[in-house]
C-alpha cells in the first residue's frame, strides 16, 4: 500500500506499474492534497472507508490525454480532467480558450 498527495501523485504518475488502483476517502474532494492510497489490485486489505477511483493505467491516460491537448497544464488542470473523467467516464476536452 502506497499512501501519496494527489498533486504528488499527478508529478510522478509514470513511476507507477499500471497494476495498482487508486483509492481515496468516501468524502473526497479530489483536493490537490487529498490523500490517494495505491493498492495492487489483487490487495485484499478492507476498503471500507475507501472509494475506487479507477486503476492507475487509467490516470495515466487521463494525463497523457491532458498533455496532449495542454502540454503547459497545472495541477489544477490535471484535477479537473481527474474529476471529469471520474465524472463521466471520458477525456476532457480542453477548449481553445484555455
Amino acid at each position: 500500500m502506497t499512501t501519496i498527495k494527489l498533486k504528488n501523485l499527478i508529478y510522478t504518475i509514470s513511476s507507477y506499474d499500471d497494476g495498482y488502483d487508486l483509492y481515496m476517502n468516501k468524502d473526497t474532494s479530489f483536493d490537490k492534497n487529498d490523500l490517494c492510497i495505491l493498492l495492487h489490485s489483487d490487495n485484499t486489505l478492507e476498503k471500507k472507508d475507501l472509494i475506487y477511483i479507477f486503476g492507475i493505467y487509467a490516470l495515466k491516460d487521463i494525463i497523457d490525454n491532458l498533455c496532449q491537448q495542454k502540454p503547459d497544464f497545472t495541477v489544477e488542470d490535471a484535477i479537473e480532467s481527474i474529476k471529469f473523467y471520474y465524472t463521466h467516464d471520458a477525456f476532457i476536452e480542453i477548449s481553445e480558450q484555455n
